[in-house]
């Protein structure tokens, strides 16, 4: 999943996105990142 973050965040238009994004990248790895629970927004 991180890797997919690298390749897409120069592609993200949204800044407070690019920014969760840059947080991601700096503080979690890939298995942190695995536990978590993601739901959609609505």
């Amino acid at each position: 999943m991180i890797g997919n973050i690298k390749n897409v965040i120069f592609h993200i238009q949204d800044s407070d996105m690019v920014e969760l994004a840059r947080q991601v990248l700096e503080a979690m790895s890939d298995a942190e990142f695995a536990e978590v629970a993601l739901e959609a927004a609505e």
